[in-house]
């Protein structure tokens, strides 16, 4: 045990127990009555006398302190018994007395303290080892159980601080020689044990016990002797500790031993004492390294991996179960004010694992990658169906004859088409492949009822490409949220999806074009950043042949034409097997077909040089392309305005080489006559500069531009498609009109 010489000292000193401290003529008269003048006396620097503690700190000459900032100067190490003071006045008659109460577990020794109150001492059969402070606190609130030194009025709860010296009263009475045994105070330290953050900093860092018990295999022989499994909580003996013979006299905690070998030079062992400090941090960052691997944080969301790979977007709270629960960091919070393991983890994703954006980047390489100054974590999962290892011939010879067959005959003339066709899904299937996408054209398909189209589309294209989209909602601005539409490779919409009117057509018009023209959009997805991706995919609209649905054609001025294949299909010639017949043939025949489009070379003509930024050549049959244009809203303007033109050139200014005005000038012109007025009421204003820019671009109209003074004029100038008259038709009369002269 020790002592210090006055409450004012630090140093502490050793062998003289406090019962046979005989200095009571030490003290001070008047420290006997008046508390003030005993406390001034005993804090004197040059007092001599005795005041004890039943701790020994770390630094065993040094005297206990209190925490500060989570840190003791010098935490206790060992606790050799029990003082406990009481503010009552009490005799050794009535400390004999208490005894009947105390019967299990007594006090040893009675002291009478200066004041004249009682003191009793339980001392301990061997000094307990101590791992901490606020170990040892929670030990002093479960010991009562044993000792019951609550029992007794007047309780001093303040002197129960390990820091606490009692001054000697030197008035000892001995009650009794029994002591608290060693296995009841191993019983009461575990309860305590289990209330201790053994993660907390002062105790070391934790550790992978996989990786440490591997560790303590190497280094120490007697590891051998452990009983099970080496996990957190598990017993078994002291294998460290040369002479500790007892198979359960140590504990795995997260970032140590405990142990409570009567060998032990102390309670608590951390990792890099056990195992050497590199290691433990090396095994550290390892396993947080692990922990975080492929979680990443978009500034909104955290994303990880399920099992199957799907990426999965995470609030705060959900990434820190997963990194509790299946990552193995503890997540408890630390009495310490330091961070958990999983607080860390997140912080070091938060840190270091940052990409401007995760989106579905659909066929661009896995991973995370950088594109044009942004960090992109690519979410995008879908492959291309893996065609067949075996090459096979086309034809009824190779093993995909009822494909081949079909292809055949679907297209009406076969060639060129069908060479256009596979040169177009060749080209975007090899780079869907190979994860390196490229632009190509938008795909249009016209044929009759039942020819095969949706079938093409859906069941080959769509297949082979790993899925497809209906693309109808996005390509009208009918849906915001358009996230799905660029987890696949290709859209595809059917006949009669576009809507009849002139303004959805002309923003389906715009978005096709826009989408085949521009690599990069806006991505919008519910519960998620927003974003822009690049999508290099396809887009296959089917069709029937009438002037109705071929409306589904953009409109097909000169730029869209290079940014489009148009095709036409032929009349059903063989019935389809039933559908379930049909499924199997395709999922049996498809990936022959496409390890035999991959090698394929297409045909010269099919290439318009190595520049091309869509790989191939564009390609519109010309019947359906002049029937589309003949169906577009814009081509009925046009019809109207060169009849009017016709009139003007013709009968209003013969000798007129061009008509030149604003488009307003233009209507107001066209309106004059009662048959116009009445043609143009389905026009809005706003639109017809688009539709005469249209004319121009096709080469219907020969038209230039004029800017000058704020306005935009437009000279349509006469050509032979003006020289012959077209007599201007009459207003229409009713019979027998009541207006008419007899």
């Amino acid at each position: 045990m020790v002592y210090l010489t006055a409450l004012s000292s630090s140093e502490c000193l050793t062998n003289l127990p406090p019962w046979r401290f005989l200095g009571l003529s030490r003290v001070p008269q008047e420290a006997f009555k008046d508390k003030a003048a005993r406390d001034a006396w005993i804090n004197l620097p040059g007092t001599q006398f005795h005041c004890y503690s039943m701790y020994e700190g770390v630094q065993a000459n040094l005297r206990l302190r209190g925490s500060h900032a989570g840190q003791d100067d010098n935490p206790p190490l060992e606790m050799h018994g029990l003082s406990v003071d009481y503010d009552a006045k009490m005799t050794v008659a009535d400390a004999a007395k208490s005894l009947s109460e105390m019967m299990d577990c007594p006090p040893m020794w009675f002291e009478q303290t200066l004041s004249g109150n009682g003191r009793l001492v339980w001392m301990f059969q061997s000094p307990l080892k101590i791992p901490s402070r606020k170990f040892l606190l929670y030990f002093l609130d479960a010991i009562h159980e044993k000792i019951p030194y609550r029992k007794l009025p007047g309780l001093d709860t303040g002197a129960l601080k390990p820091e606490r010296y009692f001054t000697n009263g030197c008035r000892w009475t001995l009650l009794t020689r029994q002591k608290v045994s060693r296995a009841s105070l191993v019983g009461f330290a575990l309860k305590a044990s289990e209330k201790v953050d053994w993660t907390a900093r002062e105790f070391g860092k934790a550790s992978n016990l996989e990786d440490i018990a591997t560790e303590c295999k190497k280094v120490f022989p007697r590891f051998n002797e452990w009983p099970g499994d080496f996990t957190v909580g598990a017993v078994g003996p002291s294998f460290w500790i040369d002479g500790s013979t007892s198979p359960k006299s140590a504990i795995v905690r997260d970032t140590g031993m405990q142990t409570f070998a009567a060998h032990a030079t102390k309670a608590f062992y951390p990792w890099a004492e056990l195992v050497g400090a590199n290691f433990v941090e090396e095994n550290e960052n390892l396993r947080l390294g692990k922990a975080v691997e492929d979680v990443w944080f978009d500034e909104r969301s955290f994303i990880t991996k399920d099992a199957g790979g799907k990426f999965i977007f995470h609030t705060k709270d959900n990434l820190r179960m997963i990194l509790q629960g299946t990552r193995g960091l503890q997540g408890k919070l630390r009495r310490d004010g330091q961070l958990s393991e999983v607080d860390r983890a997140i912080v070091y994703v938060m840190q270091n694992n940052v990409v401007s954006e995760a989106a579905s980047w659909a066929f661009f390489p896995h991973g995370v990658f950088n594109r044009a100054g942004r960090r992109i974590l690519n979410t995008h999962q879908i492959e291309v169906l893996k065609p067949a290892e075996e090459l096979t011939d086309w034809g009824a010879t190779g093993k995909f004859p009822w494909l081949s067959a079909f292809l055949d005959r679907f297209f009406s003339p076969r060639e060129p088409q069908l060479n256009f066709f596979l040169a177009w899904i060749q080209y975007a299937y090899v780079g869907f492949k190979n994860r390196n996408p490229k632009s190509g054209h938008a795909m249009f398909i016209a044929g009759p009822v039942g020819c095969g189209k949706t079938f093409l589309a859906r069941k080959i294209v769509g297949a082979a490409f790993g899925g497809f989209a209906d693309a109808n909602a996005h390509l009208t601005g009918a849906d915001n949220f358009n996230a799905e539409m660029f987890e696949v490779g290709i859209w595809v919409i059917d006949d009669g999806s576009i809507g009849a009117s002139e303004r959805v057509h002309a923003i389906y018009s715009e978005n096709v074009k826009r989408s085949v023209a521009n690599k990069e959009h806006r991505v919008n997805g519910k519960f998620k950043k927003a974003g822009m991706v690049e999508w290099q995919g396809r887009m296959l609209v089917t069709m029937n042949p009438d002037p109705e649905s071929l409306r589904m054609a953009p409109n097909s001025d000169i730029s869209m034409l290079e940014k489009m294949m148009l095709l036409r299909a032929g009349e059903k010639s063989e019935p389809f097997p039933p559908q379930d017949e049909l499924a199997g043939i395709v999922e049996r025949e498809l990936p022959y077909f496409l390890a035999w489009l991959s090698q394929w070379k297409p045909p010269e003509y099919c290439f318009d040089g190595p520049d091309n930024r869509f790989g191939i050549k564009s390609y519109a049959d010309k019947t359906l392309l002049d029937a589309a244009n003949l169906s577009s809203g814009k081509n009925v303007f046009v019809e109207l305005l060169i009849r009017w033109l016709t009139d003007y050139f013709n009968e209003q200014q013969p000798q007129a080489t061009y008509w030149e005005g604003t488009t307003t000038d233009l209507r107001v012109a066209m309106a004059s006559s009662p048959v116009y007025s009445e043609l143009l009421r389905p026009y809005r204003p706003e639109n017809l500069p688009r539709m005469i820019v249209a004319a121009m671009n096709k080469g219907v109209l020969n038209v230039e531009v004029v800017d000058e003074k704020s306005q935009r004029k437009f000279r349509i100038l006469r050509d032979d498609k003006f020289s012959k008259a077209v007599k201007q038709p009459p207003v229409p009369q009713s019979e027998n009109s009541r207006f008419e002269k007899p």
